[in-house]
């Protein structure tokens, strides 16, 4: 890396010469005569240490941070690797599977517990007849739609794609989905209102 690179990643902070080498005595004393031997590290970057360290970073040896920049610097969509997307739909896959099943049946749950009290403040302070509702609840739209066709067909694509973009934009795609989401359930909620006979 160049000096100039170098100028651009880091900030040297400097003290009072006279008050750095006091301090640096005392250091040196507490350091070395206590039971495990230290020195601080802040006196081994000053700025020509902090450029041996930079030349340390780029010998091939040292190959574990510039393994992990790279990783987290691809942008998938211009330069992308199969090992990005097989994380990707991992994680998404797994965390559809196991954990969406449950946090959609639980939005079910509230949104019915608001609707049943037409959407009062009081519902706050009403307990939730969880029982009563996942009784009367159309098992067959949740199983069928919500599941069945939302998860595989939306759900782990969309979220395999949200994990491959920078991490800047993964917050607002997510409030994106949650709206897709409200929008699904509706949709179930429309369906489940006639009952298979």
């Amino acid at each position: 890396m160049t000096l100039s690179g170098i100028e651009e990643r880091f900030s040297l902070v400097t003290i009072d010469k006279e008050i750095f080498i006091n301090n640096f005595s005392e250091a040196v004393k507490t350091g070395l005569t206590s039971e495990s031997k230290y020195l601080s590290f802040v006196y081994f970057y000053d700025h020509i240490g902090s450029q041996l360290f930079e030349q340390i970073c780029e010998l091939p040896e040292y190959y574990l941070t510039r393994t992990e920049a790279d990783i987290l610097e691809t942008n998938f969509l211009t330069e992308g690797s199969w090992l990005q997307f097989l994380s990707a739909f991992t994680v998404s896959t797994t965390l559809n599977v196991f954990f969406a099943p449950v946090f959609m049946t639980v939005h079910k749950i509230t949104d019915t517990h608001i609707l049943m009290n037409k959407g009062k403040l009081l519902m706050c302070f009403r307990p939730i007849q969880i029982r009563k509702i996942i009784t009367e609840m159309n098992w067959s739209v949740q199983w069928n739609f919500v599941f069945k066709k939302t998860i595989p067909l939306f759900w782990i694509p969309a979220q395999t794609v949200n994990f491959l973009l920078p991490g800047e934009y993964r917050v607002l795609v997510a409030a994106i989905y949650s709206i897709i989401l409200g929008i699904i359930l509706a949709i179930a909620a429309q369906m489940g209102r006639v009952r298979p006979t």
